[in-house]
This record gives structure tokens, sequence and C-alpha cells, in this order.
């Protein structure tokens, strides 16, 4: 990933980063050192909900495409809030918010602007009602799947 940016004339500090891969995002964002973006934005996984810290498990082929869908989200892909809140402080952000149906989260660098732009509790980004309705029936399509719980990763 590193070499990938570094080649493509990216090192040192960036404005923004934004990952929507539908995918193994948390795993791109944990790998990623050539950039310090000063905002972060990632689409994670609402359907998980507040309080679980997990992702998809790492593989090179990955693919939403192989696992079950509701109407055309892809349900096993990406990570949770919270899964991401805990990448963004090990890496030096906080969360400012999300987007207002619940699904995109934006990061800022801990020191720009913490004033202006303080850390938001991540419980309170889970209210929209499609993010309700996502953690009632879209959640459970996916409580085979071998989701990777963060906390015993990290």
């Amino acid at each position: 990933m590193n070499d990938l940016l570094r080649d493509h004339g990216f090192d040192g500090e960036v404005d923004l980063l934004s990952l929507d891969l539908d995918g193994i995002d948390y795993w791109i964002w944990e790998a990623i050192e050539a950039i310090a973006p000063r905002v972060v934005v990632v689409e994670y996984q609402d359907m998980l909900g507040p309080e679980w810290a997990c992702t998809v498990p790492y593989a090179d082929d990955f693919t939403c495409d192989k696992f079950p869908k509701t109407g055309g989200m892809p349900n096993f892909a990406g990570a949770s809030l919270r899964a991401f809140v805990g990448l963004g402080r090990q890496k030096g952000y906080r969360l400012v918010g999300v987007n207002r149906y619940g699904f995109n989260a934006f990061f800022v660098r801990i020191g720009l602007g913490d004033k202006v732009l303080p850390e938001i509790d991540l419980r309170t980004c889970f209210s929209h009602p499609k993010v309700i309705w996502g953690m009632r029936e879209r959640a459970k399509t996916t409580d085979s799947l071998p989701w990777v719980d963060i906390a015993l990763t990290s």
C-alpha cells in the first residue's frame, strides 16, 4: 500500500484520505504510513451498531460480491464504527462526525481544530431510521460470517 502511494507521488502530509472500498477498508487504513492525512473519511458498516469492534478478515482478493446483500448494500464488507474509532485513535485521529444517513465517518488529526471540531461519542451516530433498520434486519444476514473481532487482534 505504501509503495503504491509513493509510486504515485503521495508522501508525507496530505489534506484528505477517503476510503470507500466495500471491502478491506480497515486493513488498508491500518497499513497506510506513507501519508499523514489531516482528515480521513471512511465508510463504515452501520448495521453493526455502536458496540462491536470488528472488520472483515484481510484477503488480497476480498470481494463483497461473494456475500449477502440487502437492497444492493453489501452486508459483509468494511468494518464497524467502533473498530475505525479505535484505529483512528491509534493513528492520532478523533471522530468528529458522520454523514446524515450514518455510514460515512469523519476523522480529524488530533491537534488540528480540536476546539472547532470536538470529538463526538460514536453512540450518537446510530439514530437514522436506515441505520436502525439495518441493525435490526441486515445485521442478522451476517451472523454466521467470519467477522474479525478487533479487540482480539490489536
